[in-house]
Parts: C-alpha cells; structure tokens; sequence
C-alpha cells in the first residue's frame, strides 16, 4: 500500500507565510475602508452644519429690524437697539426662533477663543437677548474651529449719500440694504463657507417693515 504524503516544512512555511500576508492585505484593506468612511461621514457632519448655520443666519438678516421700528402690539415698548455692523462683528434685532424664545430679541455674531489647546481656531458665537417675550440670555456655537468671521455692508450712508460697500456700517439708526458674510477656517482644514449675501426683507432707508406677502413697506 501507498503511504499518504504529508506536507514537508518548506511547504507548511509557505502556507503559513501567504495566509499571514493574505490577513495582512485585508486588514490594511479594513482599515483604508474604516478611515474612509469616518473622513465622509466627518466631511458629511461639517458640510451639513455649516449649511444649517447659513440658512439659520440668512432667516435672521432676512428678518433684521430697523432700530427705529416700534415692538409689535403689545408687547413692552423699550429703547430702540442700534444695528451695529463692525467688520467681525454683527447685532441687531430680529424674531427669534422658537427654540430660542418667540418674539423680538437681539442677536449678536462674532468669534471667540475656543480656549482649547494652542492651533484648535477660535469659534462663531451666536448670542440672544430675548426683547419682548419672557427668557433669559444665552449663547450657542454656530460653527468649531474657525480661522476668521468677516461682515460687509452695502447702502448709503444719510439721505443723498452714494450706495457702496462697507467695512463697518457708519448708519446704526438704519438698516443696509445688503449684508455679506464670510467665514475662513484655518490652514489645511477641508471645510468651506460659500460666502453669501443676505437682503434685510426692510426698508433700510426708513423705518418700516417690509412685508413678504405682498412686499410692500408697512410702517409702525
């Protein structure tokens, strides 16, 4: 009888050294997949945060009262809150979203230290005071790690003066007629902010309201 042939040293080495390479290959190829996969989804989760930021900020500018406007029926009559727009910085008044209280409050924007570790950015800050309904101030994070907020303002400055384009807004008793935002992350960061330019849905000459539906001024 023929005895069975076994596997020789050599050949038990060999198999031995393909299998680790063959694990070796798909665990490199696990992990590629892995790393992938968290760089879409963290990309995902910033591109979708800064796209709720943008529309969240366009609604308020959109919604900007002029500081001469009277407060809705009703509600307490207080001193009127300037519009302040300064290059890296923003407040003004607009309705805030129910999360935030109903009613009129005042909205500023600026940047802030993350006061984390050195190289971590600083952060866009958004920060309410409700005016005319009951609720305490509050801040909240709009966007981590940003490089820097910049603002510009178009509109005349006084009645007869020529429309242009502004680093600080020089009229705080009226609204301009166009607000551009930009916001810059630092070196190497893959995130990107479309700058856009919000139209105030008012009057920026006089102190009216602009109605959506149909737009026309109302005035108080």
């Amino acid at each position: 009888m023929d005895r069975q042939r076994g596997f020789t040293l050599f050949e038990l080495l060999i198999a031995l050294s393909l299998l680790g390479l063959l694990t070796t290959v798909m665990y490199g190829g696990l992990r590629f997949s892995a790393r992938t996969w968290e760089a879409a989804s963290a990309h995902s989760d910033a591109t979708m945060t800064i796209e709720a930021a943008q529309s969240f900020l366009r609604r308020s500018l959109e919604g900007a009262r002029p500081p001469a406007a009277a407060p809705p029926s009703g509600a307490p009559r207080s001193a009127p809150v300037p519009f302040v727009g300064r290059p890296d910085a923003l407040a003004f008044v607009t309705t805030l979203p129910s999360v935030l209280g109903d009613g009129d409050g005042v909205i500023e924007l600026r940047t802030t230290d993350t006061g984390g570790d050195a190289g971590s950015g600083r952060r866009l800050l958004l920060r309410w005071t409700p005016l005319t309904s009951p609720g305490p101030p509050g801040d909240r994070t709009l966007i981590e790690r940003v490089g820097g907020l910049r603002f510009r303002y178009f509109g005349a400055s006084g009645e007869g003066g020529e429309a242009r384009w502004w680093d600080a807004w020089p009229d705080p008793a009226h609204l301009p007629r166009l607000i551009r935002v930009s916001v810059s992350f630092p070196a190497g960061d893959g995130r990107l902010w479309p700058d856009f330019v919000a139209t105030p849905m008012l009057d920026g000459d006089s102190p009216c309201f602009m109605a959506a539906q149909p737009r026309a001024c109302i005035r108080p």
